[in-house]
């Protein structure tokens, strides 16, 4: 059984508003991440932050999705992610966070047969960084990773990473075939990225 989560609890403090209901075409991203994801998947979970009201993001969701609150209070993905996997009755898991408007079903599903037989398949730059958050996870394998890197004062998704044995690194060479510009991991922090992303957006669709 496959699974997808997506982390919705951060502040957005550089672009100022949430941003999961950042919209393209009046559909919010948070909609457009879930529709992706359930093309590839069984069930779908969204966390949100400790002091969120889940029934806004209820609202513009498939009722199949469950939407829960974090665990406890704080600004850390691992937070969201112990939240979230604790919650999955899937085997593996894609791991998006909210701002990622291209992700495409294609390459979900690519790394998801990346991921058979590992703790997580992770596309990696050539020059060596990671797309921790647009991956694919062994859930029970995850949860623990992120537990302990939680309590032993990790903030990071890195730190759970780093207690992972066995990671497929997928190199984006690999991907380009399915997403030749690689907009997928194009992600949304400023009101200047969402310019161009509704830039790049219009000129895809024209």
């Amino acid at each position: 059984m496959r699974g997808g989560l997506v982390l919705a609890g951060g502040l957005s403090t550089r672009m100022g508003v949430r941003k999961s209901f950042l919209t393209f075409d009046g559909e919010p991203f948070i909609a457009i991440i879930v529709g992706t994801l359930l093309k590839v998947v069984d069930e779908v979970v969204v966390a949100v932050g400790f002091r969120d009201d889940p029934s806004t993001h209820r609202r513009v969701l498939p009722a199949s999705v469950r939407v829960i609150k974090d665990e406890v209070e704080g600004q850390s993905p691992l937070i969201g992610i112990i939240t979230g996997l604790s919650q999955m009755r899937s085997t593996y898991v894609a791991m998006l966070s909210c701002d990622l408007p291209f992700a495409k079903a294609q390459i979900l599903e690519y790394l998801f047969k990346k991921a058979h037989g590992f703790d997580a398949a992770i596309p990696r730059w050539p020059d060596g960084s990671i797309e921790p958050l647009h991956a694919i996870y062994s859930v029970n394998t995850a949860l623990d990773a992120a537990r302990i890197a939680f309590s032993s004062g990790g903030l990071k998704s890195t730190d759970m990473i780093e207690r992972l044995t066995r990671i497929n690194y997928v190199d984006l060479d690999e991907i380009r075939p399915f997403d030749p510009q690689l907009l997928s991991f194009f992600n949304i922090n400023t009101p200047q990225d969402l310019m161009k992303a509704k830039k790049i957006a219009s000129e895809i669709l024209r």
